[in-house]
């Protein structure tokens, strides 16, 4: 490749002047730099014969006069100025794409940068970085300095303009299919990013109209091979965060119906696709967006939706509420997401309640979000003191909340029996008014009912837990009292397991948990560990195990791990009685696997794992 020619050593040594700070006379400079000036434009120094150390010299003589542009500099100066500027910014750019040293790089960007600011240089560089190399492709280098010059945007460049160069290119990387497209589809979501942070409204509404066209509901006559490469464009441009805020909640809604009927066609990959689309929006969003989709599926009169022939029919609303529950499903993981959108249901007064009741979704569409649907104490009370102001179509709704969140597992442990007596007095108010709601109100009234029944059984256990932790608590440590309360304890426990009462047996495995886990305590003396009768214990725990109260049967494992852990006699027990099939239910023998599972989780004792372990291999 041709050395391009070089300044001689005096116009060298006035151009570091200035980069010095220097300022020479126009009479010492105007010869010098006409030459530096006029070797800018030659063909050599366009195609990037120019090595990157002579930079510093040509850039300042640039910026030099295009500072002095206003100083009735001459024409002829001016117009070479001019000339060099793109020929320079060219010349930069092509060093940049072509060069493999970060380094260097940097250098010529931080050059690049200085002259893009001029409205001229920027709109030639931008055309320049476009353009295709000699294979015909525009290069990640080329996106990434495109990037930089979105960034170093003149205020005074006109939108339009520049826009058209950009967005078209944009197109065509985000639908190569070869591998170097790969790469340039990973910048492309940055490049439109910096481009909607610069240009703003009129960018969105460009990218819309080129990007998202097909998805806008209009014609469902869309062929795949229209409507795919949309989809695919859109997936990758929302991959950034930014960007995905700003597109139209039409486009979500799109997809939405665009994936309902691929979904009805038999189009996997286009199903596919939208639902990508919706779930990102939804999670960018939040319940917002969710709670939109919704209503818009369920209150439109129609849908237009094509059908496997290809024929445009209207679907009903609740018909498309069935693909929701799909929807919903991908998005379960959002757990807060969903806590949010229950909040906004319980309070939304639309005909579509009464069409989901119709249909019996209501009690499928909670059941959905039950999955992750963690509630608290305070959810619960929250959702019971707004029932009040409920339309009538949300009572059911808002009661089959608050029946997903009383059989949360960890509800009894925060509930109080205060919680528990608000709660029942409201729902006894709701059963014995429900006749006003007509046919919907023998359905309400039943719920309720069988909610107070489920409160009044969680209500007792609270009360067995409370006197259960009173007498804990009054177990002394000193040596003198701790082996006769332990002696009372276990025959407390011994006479409640036994008990026909419920919350009685279930006392007594409480109390038979506490020993054993006193008996494991450092300070714990020997008589203390013998109080407890072990092979007896798990004769009668085992027993509890097949009790057909599941609160019981639950209890029973707990108490069993228990007793695993703390004798060694329990243990071999237990672990021979695993065996016995004749002598005990599948259910039965299964439960005590889970127990001395449970133990070998939580001991440290290598001897009583490596027994259970050999149970589990054989």
């Amino acid at each position: 490749m041709p050395q391009m020619y070089l300044p001689p050593l005096s116009t060298k040594q006035t151009l570091r002047q200035l980069l010095t700070g220097a300022e020479p006379s126009p009479e010492k400079l105007r010869g010098p730099l006409t030459r530096v000036l006029q070797i800018l434009p030659k063909p050599t120094f366009v195609s990037g014969a120019i090595k990157a150390r002579h930079l510093p010299e040509l850039v300042a003589a640039v910026h030099y006069y295009q500072a002095n542009v206003s100083n009735n500099m001459p024409e002829v100066l001016m117009n070479d100025c001019n000339v060099g500027s793109v020929a320079l910014l060219r010349a930069c750019s092509n060093l940049l794409v072509t060069s493999n040293k970060s380094p260097i790089s940097g250098q010529i960007s931080s050059y690049m940068t200085d002259i893009y600011l001029r409205p001229q240089g920027f709109v030639a560089a931008t055309e320049f970085v476009l353009q295709p190399q000699e294979n015909g492709e525009v290069s990640l280098k080329q996106f990434e300095l495109l990037a930089r010059l979105i960034a170093a945007k003149p205020s005074s460049m006109e939108v339009s303009r520049y826009l058209q160069y950009i967005l078209p290119q944009i197109m065509i990387a985000l639908d190569d299919k070869s591998e170097a497209g790969s790469i340039r589809k990973r910048a492309a979501p940055f490049v439109v990013r910096e481009i909607i942070k610069q240009f703003g409204a009129p960018a969105q509404t460009m990218l819309i109209d080129m990007v998202a066209q097909p998805m806008m509901i209009g014609d469902m006559k869309v062929p795949s091979e229209v409507l795919d490469p949309a989809l695919e464009r859109l997936c990758i441009l929302t991959q950034d965060f930014q960007v995905t805020q700003v597109v139209l909640a039409d486009v979500a809604l799109g997809a939405f119906v665009f994936g309902y009927s691929a979904h009805r066609q038999g189009l996997h990959a286009t199903r596919d696709l939208c639902e990508r689309l919706v779930i990102r929006f939804v999670r960018c969003r939040e319940a917002d967006l969710l709670m939109e989709l919704w209503q818009q599926s369920t209150t439109r009169s129609e849908l237009p939706v094509l059908t496997k022939r290809g024929e445009v029919t209207p679907v009903q609303p609740i018909e498309v509420c069935q693909y929701f529950l799909r929807i919903a499903e991908l998005v379960r993981s959002e757990k807060q997401l969903l806590v949010m959108f229950y909040e906004k249901l319980v309070q939304w007064d639309a005909p579509a309640i009464a069409a989901l009741q119709n249909m019996k979704l209501l009690i499928e569409l909670p059941t959905v979000y039950a999955k992750v649907f963690h509630e608290s104490t305070e959810r619960l009370v929250r959702l019971v003191r707004g029932l009040d102001d409920r339309p009538d179509q949300g009572l059911y709704v808002s009661l089959t909340l608050i029946k997903i969140t009383i059989e949360s597992p960890s509800l009894d442990k925060h509930l109080t029996i205060m919680d528990i007596d608000e709660v029942n007095a409201k729902l006894g108010v709701i059963r014995h008014s429900s006749h006003r709601l007509g046919e919907s109100g023998q359905q309400v009234s039943q719920l309720a009912q069988a909610l107070v029944q489920q409160l009044s059984l969680i209500k007792m256990r609270r009360e067995v837990a409370t006197t259960s932790a009173k007498a804990t608590n009054t177990v002394s440590t000193s040596t003198s009292n701790t082996m006769k309360l332990a002696q009372n304890k276990y025959r407390e426990a011994l006479k409640d397991i036994t008990d026909e009462v419920i919350s009685n047996r279930a006392h007594g495995l409480y109390l038979l948990s506490e020993l054993c886990k006193q008996a494991r305590e450092p300070r714990a003396s020997k008589e203390v560990r013998d109080v407890v009768e072990a092979k007896r214990m798990v004769d009668a725990v085992i027993t509890l195990l097949g009790d057909e109260e599941d609160f019981v049967s639950m209890n029973a494992i707990k108490t069993l791990t228990q007793l695993v852990l703390t004798y060694a006699e329990a243990a071999d027990h237990a672990l021979g009685e695993v065996n016995e099939a004749a002598k005990y239910t599948d259910s039965v023998r299964v439960s005590i696997n889970k127990a001395l599972q449970a133990a070998s989780k939580e001991t440290i004792d290598i001897s009583l794992k490596s027994k259970i372990g050999m149970l589990s291999r054989a």
